[in-house]
């Protein structure tokens, strides 16, 4: 080995010791084995702590439990007296010292969890002052902070922590009225306080990479990140109700971060709509923002919020784009979506489209009469992204009805599998999942798999819901070795050596999944 490749026993015993993080006891054991082990141990042991409790043990001496007024930290918390702790008197400069001996090995930590004994803010803010005003994890990579946002100096008290050094922060802003409290502060309060911490984090943590606000209320609380060079990451929870109009500035703000590649948009409390007016929200859409290089996109959230955004924006680096709405809608209403959005024209190099349904079990308004949605119409737009790696369909068609009882299927057939797999011969993943009722509709059969082994010789993995077939094998049934190697058919209605001589001549290699085999006909 090289000299400059080769490792001292010091860096060795760190890289070991490295391998042990979250077994505590075995770090603990391993830092009283001798001299040699024993800040290495120590390092991995204090590393990743998931609160700041293990902390208030080195300063024991100044602890005192005390109890507090209903109008405090721990009522809204719904934790009781005896879990609020504060410090009495100076610290030492012994227990000082040992404080930052251990803070300086946090690499990655959380503060104000929930579940644990709760610690008055102000002891934060005494220990930042002991520590003359430095982080008091001067090394940290990675922090978690959870928040009540209308009672605590939020902004103060995050800065106690932020280091140049961060490159994840996760905020988890909780108010009162969420707690169970009856204070409910004005959203241009909230709004206030969220960006007055944000413009706290941002010039300060400027080499963060990866940002996570759950709770934010206002989007304009996002400003003070424009034109971070090192955000690559957001993810944004818990969004209020969005009008057309809160939804083009939030395009806008998003669009200024230059280097964000990935940004995920969870909203579970939105309401939920029938069928969202697309048509209506054409009109104020008048200029497009750029997101140069975004590659992963991810909505949770309504479909009636989704279509303007991804129409506001352009996405020339867009990859990735998964969707998952819990509306009461109807197959037709996600097919206009695909088709209102301009994702086409949008996300013109899209590689992998995942889309989730899950209703919530209502009825939805809609065609009065039993109809089928065909496959091939419900991908129809998407058929122009001719580099389309990777389909996932996960919809959960059983509540899918109407008032007077009526159904909306999806439709598929062999016709349907031919024209997916000629439009996309680039193809690696196809999966469709949660089909009901599959008897009640026609299936594709055998030559639909036919299809894809002819059309996509790339495809890895393939799942589809069904699969039906009586008679001999199809007659352009290619014969070789494609390189499928996942199959899966949840319910297959092909006799099994019917079906093992066909893999046998078309996928060799591949792996059936869990199957339900049709009982065998007596003679």
């Amino acid at each position: 080995m090289p000299v400059h490749d080769a490792l001292f026993l010091p860096e060795i015993t760190l890289r070991i010791l490295a391998e042990l993080v979250g077994y505590h006891q075995d770090l603990a054991g391993c830092a009283r084995v001798c001299k040699a082990f024993c800040e290495p141990a120590l390092r991995a042991l204090w590393s990743e702590i998931p609160d700041f409790w293990p902390f208030m043990g080195l300063l024991s001496y100044e602890v005192r439990k005390e109890p507090m007024g209903d109008d405090k930290l721990w009522n809204v918390l719904g934790l009781s007296g005896d879990d609020v702790y504060v410090l009495r008197g100076n610290i030492l400069p012994a227990e000082l010292a040992r404080f930052q001996y251990y803070a300086s090995f946090v690499r990655s930590a959380g503060c104000l969890s929930y579940g644990m004994p709760c610690i008055d803010p102000s002891v934060y803010m005494h220990l930042f002052e002991c520590n003359k005003g430095k982080p008091l994890f001067p090394h940290a990579q990675s922090l978690s902070w959870t928040l009540v946002i209308d009672r605590h100096p939020i902004a103060a008290l995050l800065t106690t922590f932020l280091t140049p050094s961060l490159r994840h922060l996760a905020i988890y802003a909780r108010r009162c009225d969420e707690l169970g409290n009856n204070h409910n502060p004005s959203p241009r309060t909230h709004g206030y306080k969220l960006k007055t911490l944000l413009e706290a984090v941002a010039p300060v943590a400027c080499r963060l990479r990866t940002l996570r606000l759950d709770g934010l209320q206002v989007w304009q609380s996002l400003a003070p990140f424009a034109g971070h060079e090192r955000l690559r990451e957001l993810k944004i929870s818990l969004l209020p109700t969005i009008t057309p109009i809160t939804i083009s500035d939030s395009v806008s703000i998003l669009s200024s971060l230059p280097h964000l590649e990935r940004l995920k948009l969870y909203a579970f409390e939105l309401p939920i709509r029938s069928n969202p007016p697309f048509g209506l929200l054409d009109g104020w859409v008048s200029s497009k923002y750029p997101f140069l290089r975004l590659q992963s996109l991810y909505f949770h959230c309504d479909l009636t919020h989704i279509v303007p955004f991804i129409k506001s924006g352009t996405f020339p680096a867009l990859r990735h784009l998964s969707i998952q709405t819990r509306q009461d809608i109807h197959l037709q209403t996600i097919q206009r979506a695909i088709s209102d959005s301009e994702l086409v024209d949008a996300a013109p190099n899209l590689r992998e489209f995942l889309l989730s349904h899950t209703p919530l079990y209502h009825y939805a308004d809609g065609i009065p009469t039993n109809f089928d949605v065909p496959l091939s119409d419900l991908l129809q737009t998407l058929f122009a992204l001719k580099e389309l790696q990777e389909i996932s369909l996960h919809l959960s068609l059983r509540c899918i009805g109407f008032h007077d009882g009526a159904k909306c299927r999806l439709h598929i057939t062999d016709d349907d599998i031919l024209q997916v797999s000629r439009s996309w011969p680039t193809l690696r993943r196809f999966y469709l999942a949660e089909w009901d009722e599959p008897e009640a509709c026609q299936c594709p059969s055998l030559l639909a798999l036919s299809h894809f082994a002819q059309y996509c010789p790339h495809l890895e993995r393939l799942c589809i819901p069904r699969v039906s077939h009586r008679g001999d094998m199809p007659d352009t049934m290619p014969v070789g070795s494609h390189c499928l190697r996942e199959l899966e058919i949840t319910d297959m209605d092909v006799g099994k050596e019917t079906m093992d001589t066909y893999l046998a001549a078309v996928f060799p290699t591949v792996q059936l999944g869990p199957v339900s085999w049709p009982e065998e006909e007596e003679d």
